[in-house]
């Protein structure tokens, strides 16, 4: 879904319910053009996107997860109320 403000794009969300579950909504992509970011409109967005997934995707609850770098987007699940529920290590191995 490509959001927009006054005509102009500035964003996109990918809602969708978690593959093997009834209820369990998730953001597949969420992305602010970087000449909008700064601006309040990741908050409206992901608000408007936990809605949809409610009203629309009937889903009863939302995982969003996110960086623990990505200041901006922790941020934004907070001021929507969402809550830390288990944090993740990502590994890599270079061959």
């Amino acid at each position: 879904m490509i959001a927009y403000d006054n005509g102009a794009p500035f964003g996109v969300t990918m809602p969708h319910i978690e593959p093997g579950t009834l209820e369990e909504g998730r953001i597949f992509y969420f992305g602010i053009l970087p000449r909008e970011r700064g601006k309040g409109k990741s908050k409206l967005l992901h608000q408007q996107t936990l809605e949809i997934l409610k009203k629309e995707f009937n889903a009863s609850y939302y995982i969003g997860s996110t960086g623990h770098n990505n200041l901006p987007m922790l941020k934004t699940f907070e001021n929507n109320g969402c809550t830390v529920i288990e944090r993740n290590k990502v590994y890599k191995r270079k061959n």
